[in-house]
């Protein structure tokens, strides 16, 4: 990846889990990164932000598809996230991350024409099949579900030595009405389609200043929910299944 400073301060770093995913954002200023399922290469990204002089603060985007897990959803729509909630590794308690550039991004997106939505999202280390493990997600207060923001987020935690913006926007393709054996070759081009006009909406986008950096300080992963989302009930998590 060619690392080119922009605005003298800021750069963005995208990053993305699949290769179509990573074709599907062409349109961005520098190649995305390519960290593959579950973010398992997420040390690429942690050594490309190393390598940046120290007066660059990165704004890290995660985009890529994901789950739908509100009824109203359909697919093709863009959750961009302000929140990410993860059980993965925490039984009792979720970890939070919260992420501040949210409705910067949404905001972008939706000049752009684009249907957007904010919420939490749920990183999952499994495909989450079945509507009432959807339920159960959507009770605890999340919008959709992925398997790379989790442990993006976590790696990006452990980056102390430079202010950086985290930014997550995923294009559903499945949602609780239409799951993932029900998603068609249709959806999958529409939702291709719009990851690639997301490249081009954020291709120039960099956080106000009130915002940019503020995540390295709010992104600490910690046991308990903010005030915002309750967690009611994960019996449902318990009936997630495991995915390819």
């Amino acid at each position: 990846m060619t690392v080119r400073a922009d605005h003298s301060t800021t750069q963005l770093i995208s990053c993305a889990a699949l290769p179509l995913e990573s074709h599907a954002l062409r349109g961005l200023a520098t190649a995305p990164l390519t960290l593959g399922l579950r973010a398992r290469h997420a040390d690429k990204l942690v050594a490309v932000l190393a390598a940046l002089p120290s007066a660059v603060a990165p704004v890290v985007l995660l985009a890529g598809f994901g789950g739908g897990l509100r009824p109203e959803q359909r697919p093709g729509d863009i959750v961009v996230a302000t929140q990410i909630l993860d059980s993965t590794k925490i039984p009792d308690a979720a970890g939070v991350a919260d992420v501040p550039a949210s409705a910067e991004v949404a905001e972008v997106l939706q000049r752009a024409g684009l249907r957007v939505t904010t919420g939490p999202v749920w990183g999952s280390e499994r495909i989450v099949r079945g509507g009432a493990a959807r339920r159960q997600l959507a009770l605890a207060g999340a919008a959709a579900v992925d398997m790379e923001s989790a442990p993006v987020a976590k790696a990006l935690a452990g980056v102390r030595d430079r202010s950086w913006t985290l930014v997550v926007v995923r294009v559903l393709v499945d949602t609780p009405r239409r799951g993932v054996l029900a998603a068609s070759a249709i959806h999958g081009v529409a939702a291709y389609n719009t990851l690639r006009r997301v490249g081009l909406a954020l291709r120039e986008w960099r956080p106000a200043p009130a915002t940019a950096g503020t995540v390295a300080a709010a992104l600490q992963w910690r046991a308990g929910v903010s005030d915002s989302v309750e967690v009611r009930d994960r019996s449902g998590v318990d009936s997630i299944e495991e995915g390819s």
